[in-house]
């Protein structure tokens, strides 16, 4: 019993040996309506919550099979974990807002509060949630091309990209009609590669996955991104001078030099066609002495064969996105 206190002195309708313990946060001794999820036991106020979603007014306002010394129960199915990342956000300790103090939230605290609101119609939780996940699954590419270590630090989630949060994204995405972060997770699920099928561990340890329509999609992306790979190397580090070039016949030559060490680069094939170019062009142009022009150039073709990639993301995964 590690969660909170003990639990309610009357049991009713349970089994033997249920094990119910008090939420160690949400366990209100002037509570008035008692919820149960799985194996713990959340007493709060029936009209805060009932005020704020229309789903809990009408539950509330139907008999309760169970009571618990005079306070009414009802039994949830969301796990404790997502309900109570619900709940500090709209019967918060300090202000009803979804960006607290904490600078950053976790992807499950995103997640969990995105459902949640969707499930319950908290309207407007439902859209400050949705504004940080659409924070990180952008679908601007200068933000999504210049964002580094800092701009990471000044959003309002801190989403680890080893973790295929990807997955849960897409799905929240479905089920909010929110087609604008598609583009971006789409991508990223193809960069697990057979991982994808594994699907995401929730806090709670429950697991989502891709639906088989979209997983479908994820992989025959996988292999169009694999085949666009090769082309924009063959675009960037085409032997192809720039007009301000003053030694075109030298930076030809290095160009086309470059263009085969690019081509039997480790990840030259590799999915990740977002990825710049522009450290194995300093390096190359260090090695092989390119032209300052020219350099800016290849920085230019770089960017530009990214972002018309990053335009062709919707069509590569077959989504429709207007914009």
């Amino acid at each position: 019993m590690t969660e909170g206190s003990s639990p309610p002195t009357c049991s009713p309708n349970t089994n033997e040996g249920e094990g119910l313990v008090h939420d160690a946060e949400y366990w209100l001794e002037d509570g008035n309506i008692i919820l149960i999820s799985r194996d713990i036991v959340f007493r709060i106020y029936r009209g805060l919550l009932a005020a704020q979603s229309p789903v809990f007014a009408v539950m509330f306002s139907s008999r309760s099979a169970e009571v618990c010394e005079g306070t009414p129960i009802f039994r949830l199915s969301d796990s404790p974990e997502d309900f109570r990342h619900f709940l500090h956000v709209v019967l918060p300790q300090k202000g009803r807002q979804f960006y607290g103090e904490e600078p950053h939230l976790t992807f499950d605290q995103v997640s969990a509060v995105i459902r949640l609101a969707h499930k319950y119609h908290v309207e407007d939780i439902e859209r400050q949630a949705l504004s940080a996940l659409k924070a990180y699954y952008t679908d601007d590419f200068d933000q999504y091309d210049q964002r580094d270590d800092e701009d990471i630090e000044s959003l309002p989630v801190a989403f680890a990209d080893t973790v295929p949060h990807a997955i849960a994204a897409i799905n929240l995405a479905r089920l909010t009609d929110t087609p604008s972060v598609l583009p971006l997770a789409f991508y990223r699920c193809s960069n697990l590669g057979s991982n994808v099928l594994d699907g995401y561990r929730r806090d709670d340890n429950s697991v989502e996955y891709l639906s088989t329509a979209d997983l479908k999609r994820c992989m025959e992306g996988r292999n169009a991104l694999g085949r666009e790979a090769l082309k924009v190397i063959l675009r960037i580090f085409r032997d192809e001078s720039c007009d301000e070039c003053r030694t075109p016949q030298h930076c030809r030559a290095e160009l086309r030099l470059m263009l085969v060490d690019a081509a039997n680069y480790e990840c030259a094939t590799d999915c990740n066609v977002l990825g710049s170019w522009n450290i194995f062009i300093h390096g190359a142009v260090k090695d092989r002495k390119l032209c300052d022009d020219c350099k800016e150039a290849l920085e230019a073709r770089d960017y530009e064969e990214r972002r018309g990639l990053w335009f062709k993301l919707p069509d590569i995964f077959d989504l429709n996105v207007k914009g």
